[in-house]
């Protein structure tokens, strides 16, 4: 049986090439990460607006290694922010 124009013993005609090594890319800031000025300003707008109290906004803006969609949907799922936050931290 012939696959794409190649007979049916390929390992003799066909060598694989070296597949490189995978290294995902980071998704997130290291642990204490620190955000620019700009960014944290619009993170502490999105927190207030999800909901969070204006203590834990000026915890959870800053750290550039929580994640703020999980932050914001952690709230709008019904988690009371205390919780979220020790989830978050």
């Amino acid at each position: 049986m012939s696959v794409c124009g190649y007979g049916e013993d390929m390992s003799t005609t066909a060598t694989p090439s070296p597949t490189p090594e995978y290294k995902p890319a980071p998704t997130a800031l290291p642990p204490g990460s620190a955000l620019d000025e700009k960014t944290t300003a619009w993170r502490k707008n999105e927190l207030t607006r999800a909901g969070y109290p204006a203590e834990m906004v000026v915890v959870l803006a800053p750290r550039g290694d929580i994640d703020l969609h999980l932050a914001v949907t952690l709230l709008r799922q019904g988690c009371k922010p205390a919780l979220a936050l020790r989830i978050l931290v």
